[in-house]
């Protein structure tokens, strides 16, 4: 048993029929009968109940199911963090002048405004907060928190945070 045969399994279940899941997959029906009549030899079991040109799960088809769907996504989430461990994975946040004091309140009431610029630097960060009026003309997007003065931008090109 491989991941492609667990696709395969899969993409049929949910399609009800192995000639959808075929056309799903982009492939011709009889490989992939083939491929699931060997998952089935290879398990020793029936997958599937075939009635009127439609599948259902047997009681181990469904067994089977549970675990492709797992192993699948545990794949992908593999094979996902492999590829970013090896970026940096930096968001900036910036707050306006108007919406800093009410975020980062210092005991006395003062922020360094000169040093969190420049720690942001011009156009850099990946989220900002801000009033309704202060990302007009800017490249962020206006994301509405609730129903206060405050409202989330997201840099419209961060590859993280696009919208």
């Amino acid at each position: 048993m491989d991941f492609k045969q667990l696709e395969y399994f899969k993409v049929i279940t949910d399609a009800g029929s192995i000639s959808e899941g075929a056309r799903r997959l982009h492939m011709s029906q009889p490989p992939l009968s083939l491929q699931m009549k060997a998952l089935e030899e290879e398990l020793g079991v029936t997958l599937f109940r075939r009635d009127n040109r439609h599948l259902s799960l047997t009681d181990a088809g469904r067994i089977l199911y549970t675990h492709a769907e797992n192993m699948l996504d545990l794949r992908d989430s593999a094979v996902n963090e492999t590829i970013n461990a090896g970026r940096i994975q930096t968001l900036r946040v910036g707050i306006t002048s108007t919406t800093l004091p009410l975020m980062l309140p210092t005991p006395d009431g003062c922020v360094d405004l000169d040093a969190l610029k420049a720690v942001l630097g011009p156009d850099t960060a990946g989220l900002m907060l801000t009033n309704p009026n202060g990302l007009s003309g800017t490249g962020y997007a206006d994301i509405p928190l609730a129903r206060t003065a405050i409202i989330i931008g997201v840099n419209k090109v961060h590859p993280k945070l696009s919208i």
